[in-house]
């Protein structure tokens, strides 16, 4: 994931991308966000049962597809697609900052 990061970052003007504390501290923000979600949704602190919406995007639903593709050989990520990475950037979003839906 680091290396993902620091590759992303890049192209990124602020703060430098010879700078490896960023991206080892935006890897870090990743990981505990996941974390954070995913023990939420474990422990039932989330809408994951409740609410059909959240479950469509939830990063416990996000893994159980991945897993599933790839087990039938059927998953592709194209690298220039950012869809999965955005659906955690709204579920982070609406954690931090709450959704009525």
């Amino acid at each position: 994931m680091a290396t993902a990061v620091a590759g992303r970052r890049a192209g990124s003007t602020s703060p430098p991308e010879d700078d490896p504390t960023a991206a080892y501290t935006e890897t870090l923000t990743i990981l505990f966000r996941l974390l954070l979600v995913a023990y939420a949704e474990d422990k039932d602190l989330s809408p994951y049962g409740t609410n059909s919406r959240y479950a469509h995007h939830a990063l416990k639903t996000v893994a159980q597809d991945l897993t599933e593709q790839r087990r039938s050989g059927t998953v592709t990520f194209d690298t220039a697609a950012t869809d999965l990475w955005e659906d955690m950037r709204a579920l982070w979003r609406a954690v931090d900052k709450g959704n009525d839906d």
